[in-house]
Order: structure tokens, then C-alpha cells, then sequence
């Protein structure tokens, strides 16, 4: 016999024994809801084994919120700087400096955001690339 030949045979071993998995689980769960008016046990999960997580999760909220929250809004600061650069720049106008000496510079414009996001991926990966990238961006 070759290695091959052989190892063939163990593969269509599990192949049949996994099979067999498969139909003795569908055939109980078959049994199972063809029997669940005389096996209510079987169907009915009890309500003194179920597992309070969503009150556990609640109270770890409530004690989060009473906590910590010097921790949540300072998270929230570091992830809003980005957020708002991005918006005073595709959407408002971004301004630099205070009061009337600011300097304003005019939001930019989606069709050249998407056509720099085209161009960059053209760069990277090429056509396919950058038609994904730039169809990303126009959705």
C-alpha cells in the first residue's frame, strides 16, 4: 500500500463517523419536538437556572457611571479631537486662530476627497484598489 492510499482511508473514516454525529443529533431533536407536550421538562427551561447577567451588567453600568466617570468623558474628549478635525474639514469650515483674525479655510469638496482617496489606492494596490477605495468613499 502507498502513504497515499492510506491516508485516504483515515479520511473517510471521521468523514462517516461525523455523519452518523449529525443524524443521531437530528434525529433527538426531531424526537425532542415531536414529545414536547409529554416531555415539558425537556423544552421548558427552568427560571431558577437562568443566569442574571443582564442585571449583573446593569449594576457594573450604574457603577461605572457613579465611578468613573472622569474616566469615560476623558476618553470621550481623546476621541472627539479627531472627530471634530474631520468635521470643521469636510463638512464646516475650519478656521485657524480666534475673532477676526481667524483664518478660514473653505471645507473640501467631496468630489476631491473621493478622487484623492482613488489616487491613493491606485498608489498602494492599484485599479481594483483604489475603485473600492474610491467607491467606499462616493458611499
Amino acid at each position: 500500500m502507498t502513504v497515499t492510499a492510506s491516508a485516504g482511508e483515515t479520511r473517510s473514516r471521521p468523514v462517516q463517523v461525523w455523519l452518523l454525529v449529525w443524524a443521531v443529533a437530528l434525529a433527538a431533536v426531531l424526537v425532542v419536538f415531536l414529545l414536547q407536550d409529554r416531555l415539558p421538562w425537556a423544552v421548558n427551561y427552568p427560571a431558577s437556572a437562568v443566569v442574571p447577567v443582564a442585571d449583573w451588567v446593569s449594576a457594573l453600568m450604574r457603577w461605572i457611571k457613579s465611578n468613573l466617570s472622569w474616566l469615560t468623558r476623558s476618553i470621550t474628549a481623546v476621541l472627539g479631537v479627531p472627530l471634530d478635525f474631520a468635521l470643521n474639514l469636510l463638512a464646516k469650515n475650519f478656521k485657524i486662530g480666534h475673532g477676526a483674525d481667524a483664518y478660514v479655510l473653505p471645507r473640501l469638496s467631496w468630489v476631491g476627497v473621493c478622487a484623492a482617496a482613488f489616487i491613493a489606492g491606485h498608489a498602494a494596490g492599484g485599479r481594483k484598489l483604489g475603485l473600492l477605495v474610491g467607491g467606499c468613499f462616493l458611499y
